[in-house]
């Protein structure tokens, strides 16, 4: 019976942590409409929690309802304790360490000229040694990595069609540290960061798409989350959008992610720099392999026909397939992530792509697209959410795949 007690208890547990992240000034009240637990149980566990101090009364009041007694606001306390997000890929490797609110303690960029010949594990476990020696005083929850792949929890390494990640093993970085230790997928951390961090903001059902090296889409809802087993989900990348296109690293022509990813457009632009004496790259830099976004996005505000050709069907294709995944995840908005879309030209243009795609049907349905300022430090941050999702919210789907 006591078995039966604890796993009720932990289920209720994890629904109030979860929805005081997503309300942060919440009322009993407000708790026991939103979850559909009993006043009684709410009672109970926001005692427990306080007793933790997991969560504080403000001492903020509110009216009830009818001639009710005030109400007290309850929040999360964001001094229980501190979470480490690290992040590596081709950009380089990230560390961002902030509270379980998400607030920011400090945050570090090291280029990937810096870190690409080291040894994976030993350099994420010396920059987790640093920040722990660096902050002797703060209780840190446990340790997130954001991966560029998907994690295979059974072997703690990546699946990746990139073979400069097949070293990365977490037993062992665990082995090297003092702190419990989780990994996952950097887009879908970056989307429950926005879930549980940005939750003012941010409604319960969306979509986080990530276009950089790679592409990748996570879908997000509050009853569902936990890692993904079936490694084709979220792979937008690799949807076809010309049978006739380039060949893929996958095998397959015509990727979406042959146009849009950056690994891509640099490669055609320094394709482009090798084979023709006109294109405006060559006025940009001397040597094809010093090209790099900027100069990319430099030969387009100069005018040059092939990468303004280019860049503009490359918005195109990611306009059109945002558009299909609205057509098939009932989502209430789509956050694009993307050093590109940054230019205000391409904001609009995807905008209007997406909504041209979406008027054959007479719909009442607003769907917010936003993009994202982008941040390099955000999957790092995305990282801090994951331990969050295991230590605070206790989401047994994350704490199954920690390393104690």
């Amino acid at each position: 019976m006591s078995m039966v007690n604890e796993g009720i208890n932990h289920h209720n547990r994890e629904r109030t942590v979860q929805f005081i992240y997503r309300h942060p000034h919440a009322t009993r009240t407000e708790i026991y409409k939103g979850t559909g637990m009993t006043p009684a149980t709410v009672s109970q566990t926001v005692a427990q929690l306080i007793t933790e101090n997991m969560v504080v009364e403000t001492g903020q009041e509110v009216s009830g309802t009818g001639s009710g007694r005030k109400q007290k606001v309850i929040e999360l306390n964001q001094n229980f304790g501190y979470c480490i997000g690290v992040d590596f890929s081709l950009s380089g490797m990230a560390t961002f360490v902030c509270d379980i609110l998400g607030n920011p303690l400090s945050s570090n960029l090291t280029p990937y000229e810096q870190v690409q010949n080291q040894d994976i594990n030993g350099l994420i476990a010396e920059k987790i040694n640093s920040i722990v020696k660096n902050y002797p005083h703060h209780k840190f929850l446990g340790v997130g990595v954001a991966i560029p792949g998907h994690y295979d929890g059974e072997h703690q390494t990546i699946i990746s069609n990139n073979p400069m990640w097949n070293t990365f093993d977490l037993s062992k970085i665990r082995l090297a540290i003092s702190l419990p230790i989780l990994a996952e997928n950097n887009i879908e951390s970056m989307a429950l960061a926005r879930f549980l961090f940005d939750s003012a903001n941010t409604p319960d059902k969306f979509l986080f798409l990530h276009s950089g090296y790679g592409l990748y889409a996570a879908f997000i809802e509050p009853n569902s989350l936990h890692p993904k087993r079936n490694y084709y989900i979220g792979e937008i990348g690799h949807t076809v959008v010309n049978p006739d296109g380039f060949q893929c690293e996958c095998g397959k022509r015509g990727c979406l992610q042959t146009y849009i990813s950056e690994t891509w457009i640099l490669k055609k632009a320094r394709l482009l720099y090798r084979n023709s004496n006109t294109t405006v790259l060559r006025s940009l830099v001397a040597d094809p392999t010093k090209i790099n976004l900027d100069t990319v996005l430099a030969a387009y505000d100069l005018g040059d026909s092939f990468i303004t050709q280019s860049l503009n069907q490359a918005v195109r294709y990611l306009g059109i397939s945002v558009a299909n995944l609205l057509m098939m995840c009932d989502a209430d908005a789509i956050y694009l992530n993307s050093r590109i879309l940054q230019k205000p030209e391409f904001h609009q243009q995807i905008s209007e792509t997406i909504s041209t795609q979406l008027t054959f049907i007479p719909t009442k349905k607003n769907t917010t697209v936003a993009i994202l300022p982008y941040q390099e430090t955000a999957a790092a941050r995305g990282a801090c959410a994951l331990v969050a999702l295991a230590k605070v919210v206790q989401n047994s789907a994350y704490a199954d795949i920690m390393l104690p």
